[in-house]
């Protein structure tokens, strides 16, 4: 029988663990922040702004508003969103000049918007 002898185990200094899981709860916590900020910027008010755009639409158009012109229906349709109407069907060349988009939108002080036709059909959001 053997006495005296040790086994020997490799072990980490309790202070190097400790620095590795403030580290990984570190990152951990940081994608969590990430994720949470990107999946919900502006994406809350995008299902208001277009049930918004859409009724606005049909209201503009019941009082006989002439849309087909594809004007600006609204500068703040929901939080950060305007309400355009666009060609039907949509042409880049002219739906996409400065000038035939809403004036939040071309200045930054919203940054997404729904289109619809003169139809009040859903085109796009951004």
């Amino acid at each position: 029988m053997e006495t005296g002898k040790k086994t020997c185990k490799a072990r980490l200094p309790a202070n190097l663990i400790v620095y590795i899981c403030i580290i990984i709860g570190s990152i951990v916590l940081g994608a969590c922040i990430y994720h949470l900020v990107s999946t919900t910027n502006g994406s809350d008010h995008k299902d208001e702004a277009i049930e918004n755009c859409m009724a606005l639409c049909r209201q503009e158009t019941a009082k006989g508003t002439i849309i087909s012109n594809g004007p600006c229906l609204s500068n703040n349709i929901a939080e950060g969103w305007v309400c355009d109407i666009v060609s039907n069907p949509r042409n880049k060349l002219i739906d996409d000049l400065p000038d035939n988009q809403c004036e939040a939108y071309r200045e930054g002080i919203a940054d997404s918007f729904v289109e619809v036709t003169p139809e009040c059909e859903l085109v796009r959001t951004s």
